[in-house]
């Protein structure tokens, strides 16, 4: 569960922060976390709630307005690479099984910092930037 005050005072300190920069800025990065969000909602939509949740997918609009046009897919495929390496390790070790369900969230939060430090890098490394 992802409470909702912490998804609310994150997007008002996130927008209060972009108030120094134009506005076309604060609009492009909300795009990327409505976008973001939009993906995530389609999975929930699609596997009937079983493969996401709705916590997530109001998370991806903090996440998204967070790292920005550039990096939010880099974000998404770090939080869905190390959920599914968790997962594995998991299985492998008999913690859990394939049906099992794993929170997503904390990998969502745990992607963020990672796209801002390492997402550049990758987008070089991909030669996207």
């Amino acid at each position: 569960m992802i409470p909702d005050t912490f998804i609310f005072v994150g997007l008002f300190v996130s927008i209060i922060n972009y108030q120094w920069f134009d506005r076309l800025t604060i609009i492009n990065f909300l795009y990327a976390g409505f976008f973001a969000a939009a993906l995530l909602l389609l999975i929930h939509l699609l596997t009937k709630g079983r493969g996401m949740g709705l916590g997530d997918v109001k998370f991806a609009v903090l996440g998204g307005l967070i790292v920005g046009p550039r990096l939010f897919l880099i974000w998404l495929f770090l939080a869905f690479l190390t959920g599914a390496v968790t997962g594995i390790i998991l299985i492998l070790g008999k913690k859990a099984r394939l049906k099992s369900q794993i929170a997503f969230g904390p990998f969502l939060v745990l992607a963020v910092p990672g796209a801002l430090l390492y997402g550049e890098k990758i987008l070089f490394w991909l030669h996207i930037g």
